[in-house]
């Protein structure tokens, strides 16, 4: 496997936003930053380093989550520096537009949850409500969004139940969804959880062998049958090691990599990393990991 560095022709540094990859182009959303510009969506050609702002934009937010279904990116949640929020946006590929929207009974206002999609539904997962003078507040609740029906639903799961979390990662792994590591109240986590969508059961994974650092605010993407995981922050700092989780013999392994890799930050065969924080602030580059023999 092997870092490359990818020069784009436009800053775009940020953290606290997110990413998602549709017919080739990486599509950045919101975050924080000196270059950013929260409400807006850019476009970004890895092969070219080109960047370019979609038209259209909707109210600035940080720490919300991200995910693709169908030809829509769907955003969920985050803050918009004042309060968190729990609306629902969807950017249309094929209209070329924002919408909101606004039905039954979404999930509370939330920051730093997960979201993935699967059969045709989003799936958000935990996440974290701050409030001057008040607690925090860690969930674990799990609700599924159908767009063809419009209409939000919280689950009822069975088995053992994850701990409220967040900045955790969440991928969908063939039939299920692996939500990994996060924190939880100010215990850090390593934990694997597994939640199969046929059974709506849930279960922790036990791992035998070598797993990664307890860690927060790391990414996590799927290439055929495993988990890879990036970064994050641990109590030692800031990381830039690379994991896989293999999904049929269920083992964690730490990856050797060449050429470069990013510095510490929270095609199909390629995993792509960009921007985060770290010691010497926010981070605009691009790094693309090959994933191939």
């Amino acid at each position: 496997m092997e870092w490359i560095w990818k020069p784009l022709k436009a800053a775009v540094a940020r953290n606290t936003h997110s990413g998602v990859f549709y017919k080739g182009k990486l599509y950045i959303f919101g975050g924080c930053g000196p270059q950013s510009a929260p409400g807006s969506l850019c476009e970004v050609d890895p092969e070219t380093g080109n960047v370019r702002q979609v038209e259209g934009s909707i109210p600035d937010r940080y720490s919300h989550s991200a995910t693709v279904l169908g030809d829509s990116i769907y955003i969920f949640g985050g803050k918009d520096f004042f309060k968190r929020l729990n609306e629902l946006w969807e950017y249309s590929f094929v209209k070329r537009s924002w919408s909101e929207i606004r039905v039954g009974s979404p999930p509370s206002a939330r920051t730093s949850h997960s979201v993935v999609a699967h059969n045709d539904c989003l799936y958000v997962f935990g996440g974290l409500f701050t409030a001057a003078g008040q607690p925090d507040r860690f969930y674990n609740d799990l609700y599924e969004f159908s767009p063809a029906l419009r209409r939000w639903t919280l689950l009822r799961s069975t088995g053992l139940q994850p701990p409220p979390l967040a900045y955790h990662s969440a991928v969908v792994l063939k039939h299920r969804m692996l939500v990994f590591g996060g924190i939880s109240g100010v215990a850090k986590s390593n934990a694997l959880w597994s939640y199969s969508f046929e059974s709506r059961e849930w279960s922790l994974v036990n791992v035998t062998g070598p797993c990664p650092e307890p860690r927060f605010c790391h990414t996590a993407v799927v290439s055929e049958n495993a988990m890879y995981v990036f970064g994050g922050n641990s109590e030692v700092g800031s990381m830039n090691d690379l994991w896989s989780f293999d999904g049929n013999q269920e083992q964690w392994r730490c990856l050797r990599t060449v050429g470069s890799p990013p510095d510490p930050s929270a095609p199909e065969d390629t995993m792509l990393v960009h921007g985060g924080i770290h010691g010497k602030g926010c981070l605009g580059d691009l790094y693309a990991l090959r994933m191939g023999p």
